[in-house]
């Protein structure tokens, strides 16, 4: 079953299973319908092959007939010592007190 989707700043926005359309709700609208909403079939892609040191990160972008789901590689922080929590800050946080 192929899904239909928006793409509105940026986030994907799915076709419901029961739309408004011509003032009367429609359930299972069918693709004709959906278009005429301003929906387009949403096209998966596959998930690319890790990379050592990056995350991935999945994005849509928008093309005439389609909207298209793309990935892209993010590197991964080195942690600074200012990152780095000590046992004693770690209890203070997760028991919500002060120092201990």
């Amino acid at each position: 079953m192929e899904r239909y989707a928006k793409l509105i700043d940026g986030n994907i926005c799915w076709c419901r299973r029961t739309v408004q359309y011509n003032g009367q709700i429609i359930g299972n609208p069918t693709p004709e319908i959906m278009t005429a909403l301003g929906y387009k079939p949403a096209r998966f892609t596959d998930e690319p092959e890790p990379r050592e040191g990056y995350n991935l990160t999945c994005s849509w972008e928008e093309e005439e007939d389609e909207i298209v789901q793309t990935w892209s590689y993010v590197p991964i922080p080195e942690p600074s010592d200012e990152d780095e929590l000590d046992f004693y800050d770690a209890a203070g946080i997760i028991l919500g007190g002060e120092d201990l």
